[in-house]
């Protein structure tokens, strides 16, 4: 009985959405289940990225409080080995992001997470990505770090993407009332701290209602709330996750980021999920994986197509 309650209450959420917002036609077809994350060292992934050095690996890690390892999957979700990044503390990790810079693949893992907005500064590790198989006591160094503050305070901050046309890092907060969306450079020139540059406020996801707080669901309450972000490798859509569903975002020949993330967004639907954390395109950027925490917990995959009518 639970389980059927549970499921009319994501189509009633859903149906909500539908009649609240005018999305744009999505360019995927329904989640399907790729497999499933069972490995007891994986019960709180908070990011996913493909590799780019073989299709059907994906890169993901732990949140906070965890040793600072990065796991590789393959496309059911079964754990291929582990590394550690040197250099590293694992303070709140909350994304990860998979590119290819100058022939190099590269992961850059996000220390973005601040639940309290107490933090004064935030800070991205970049590895090259490790070749596969890995060896046992794997250990990788950051190619480089990129340390940043935002410029009006502290803000908790779980969907980063990177997108290499532009040579761009893309930021969207959690907890403002709305979305912001905020820029960083792939590569700064110096050492020094940067500031993030805030491009758009996003306006096209549903706030949830007053009834929909009061549930003891992370995908009711919290349901507009960004958890996740990937940029596809042309630069051209932007996937971003919250607890309830996910949006993908268009940025069409001409249009700067800002004015991408300020557009109606597609609507992708999710299944109930304990707490959707994590979402990444594979590594041609045409599929749509999405995970998240608790175990075991399923490894979906949105493949190109037409959605299904009602």
């Amino acid at each position: 009985m639970r389980r059927i309650l549970v499921a009319l209450l994501g189509c009633v959420l859903g149906s909500a959405i539908a009649q609240a917002q005018t999305f744009a036609e999505a360019p995927f077809g329904p989640p399907q289940v790729a497999g499933t994350i069972a490995d007891l060292r994986l019960d709180e992934i908070s990011g996913i990225a493909a590799s780019r050095r073989a299709d059907g690996r994906y890169w993901v890690h732990d949140d906070s409080g965890n040793e600072p390892f990065l796991y590789a999957l393959d496309a059911r979700g079964a754990l291929l080995g582990q590394v550690r990044v040197d250099d590293a503390a694992n303070v709140d990790w909350e994304d990860i992001a998979s590119f290819v810079l100058d022939g190099t693949p590269y992961l850059m893992v996000a220390d973005s997470g601040d639940n309290a907005a107490t933090r004064g500064h935030y800070e991205l590790v970049v590895i090259a990505e490790p070749a596969l198989p890995l060896p046992v006591h794997a250990r990788v160094a950051p190619a480089w770090k990129l340390r940043y503050r935002f410029p009006d305070g502290a803000h908790d901050c779980e969907a980063v993407g990177v997108d290499v046309t532009t040579q761009t890092v893309i930021l969207v907060t959690k907890r403002t009332d709305r979305p912001q969306v905020y820029s960083l450079p792939l590569r700064p020139r110096g050492d020094g701290e940067q500031v993030a540059t805030r491009i758009a406020t996003i306006t096209a996801i549903p706030k949830p209602t007053a009834a929909e707080r009061a549930l003891k669901l992370n995908a009711a309450r919290y349901g507009h709330e960004p958890t996740g972000l990937d940029i596809d490798p042309p630069g051209r859509r932007a996937a971003l996750l919250t607890y309830r569903n996910a949006y993908v975002f268009t940025r069409a020949d001409g249009q700067s980021w800002a004015q991408a993330f300020t557009a109606a967004p597609a609507l992708l639907r999710l299944p109930l999920l304990p707490q959707a954390e994590a979402i990444g395109f594979d590594r041609e950027g045409r599929s749509l994986l999405v995970t998240g925490e608790g175990l075991p917990v399923p490894l979906l995959r949105f493949d190109p197509g037409a959605p299904p009518t009602h």
